[in-house]
């Protein structure tokens, strides 16, 4: 992906960063069939709820094009992770444009369910979805 598409991407999500953090961006680019579309469920906190950083669980769409999709992981500090989704169904990603310590993103497609750990400091989020 080149840098003027990245820092496009970027724009469009931190313009959307006033917006609630159900929010998901889509990649910008044409996508691959069997993975893109829209899954819809939940973002759970599964650890550092005690801190109060984390937020709380709430429903959420995450739009998947070309095997990606990003989550803004921590707008106040620019923390957004790409995730990627193999053709294998493996999901891996991590965050980037972070001043902060940044998050992992690891999980699993299998069949209409994507099932997604975002971890970083100090939370870990599990997203349980489904292709709507």
């Amino acid at each position: 992906m080149s840098h003027a598409s990245t820092l496009f991407r970027l724009g469009f999500i931190l313009a959307g960063l006033a917006a609630p953090a159900s929010v998901f961006a889509a990649a910008q680019r044409v996508g691959s069939g069997q993975i893109d579309g829209s899954y819809v469920g939940m973002s759970t906190v599964t650890a550092g709820a005690e801190t109060g950083a984390c937020g709380k669980d709430f429903r959420m769409t995450a739009k998947v094009a070309d095997g990606e999709f990003l989550y803004i992981w921590d707008s106040s500090n620019s923390v957004i992770v790409s995730v990627k989704i193999a053709p294998d169904g493996e999901v891996t990603g991590e965050s980037f444009f972070s001043r902060t310590p940044g998050a992992k993103a690891s999980g699993r497609l299998a069949g209409q369910d994507l099932e997604v750990d975002l971890m970083g400091k100090p939370c870990v989020r599990h997203l349980s979805l489904r292709r709507a």
